[in-house]
């Protein structure tokens, strides 16, 4: 499956998962949606990373439980329902911080540094990791793990506190920089050149942050190997989703690109290059997070 061309497309998937949004929120007076969680503590939640067919949604509750609503009609959350239109907690688990999700299959760390994996169904998806059953086990040594996100399309990424990164999944157009094309069912190092301060994944491409400030792009149009973006050094976030990327650096200032980056700026390139597009006015922001066709800011 090549990536989609047209825009129309992820705005209707944006729109449903808008609605069944509000069907599991509760607007105050303030216009401010906070999540209903019947037990949980009340808190800002942690949105799963990856993409989610349909109308589904998932999140990680403060005290590190995992929830989702809507649409199930596939079994990706295995619940057997065609769709939940309040909170439902997945899983007995509660000591979660970092959780990615592609298709049917997760893979998150727990609080210990640990990373554990699992299929959701038995429905007979197309999977592209090796993971070992319906029920969360260990799927790599070690609990320095501090970062668990996912493209969506089926590649997964583990980032390691010793700056070291590990790609597994869907490899056709060069997703998991390791210069190759080859699927990989288990975790390989992206490169052993560099090592890593924060990743971000896009459909088919992904990005990241190296330990000295620098900015790396990979996959898709461009090459299956990480590929420096500029000079500067003074990057210190990157984030991705669909076919819109964003990254901030040091002065504040936040750049964007990706498929969809023109229809949120007119002019912004889709793959990065030298110099980046810069946001108006966008230092007074402490987050831009993309969406697929569009911006959530925070001041």
């Amino acid at each position: 499956m090549k990536r989609l061309t047209k825009p129309t497309t992820l705005l209707y998937a944006t729109l449903g998962v808008l609605v069944v949004i509000g069907i599991g929120l509760r607007w105050n007076l303030d216009g401010v949606p906070r999540l209903r969680m019947p037990g949980v503590p009340v808190a800002p939640p942690s949105l799963v990373s990856g993409a989610f067919p349909f109308t589904g949604l998932a999140w990680l509750a403060a005290d590190g439980s995992l929830w989702h609503l809507g649409e199930d009609r596939h079994g990706i959350f295995g619940t057997n329902d065609s769709c939940s239109r309040i909170p439902r907690r997945l899983g007995e688990i509660h000591d979660w911080k970092s959780m990615a999700v592609s298709g049917d299959q997760w893979i998150g760390i727990r609080r210990d540094g640990s990373v554990w994996g699992w299929n959701a169904s038995t429905r007979g998806h197309a999977r592209s990791v090796q993971l070992p059953s319906l029920l969360p086990q260990r799927l790599v040594p070690g609990t320095n793990w501090v970062q668990s996100i996912s493209s969506g399309v089926g590649t997964f990424y583990l980032l390691s506190a010793d700056g070291s990164l590990w790609a597994a999944g869907d490899n056709r157009e060069g997703a998991l920089g390791d210069g190759t094309t080859l699927p990989r069912s288990n975790f390989v190092a992206v490169t052993t050149a560099l090592r890593w301060r924060t990743v971000a994944a896009g459909a088919w491409t992904a990005a990241a942050i190296a330990t000295n400030g620098t900015l790396w792009v990979w996959g898709g149009d461009a090459t299956p190997q990480p590929t420096q973006v500029g000079s500067a050094s003074n990057w210190i976030q990157v984030l991705g989703h669909n076919y819109l990327f964003t990254a901030q650096n040091s002065d504040g200032d936040w750049a964007i690109w990706g498929g969809n980056a023109k229809v949120v700026l007119p002019g912004a390139p889709e793959f990065p290059r030298a110099p980046l597009t810069f946001l108006p006015n966008s230092h007074r922001w402490s987050s831009v997070i993309p969406t697929g066709i569009s911006l959530v800011t925070q001041s």
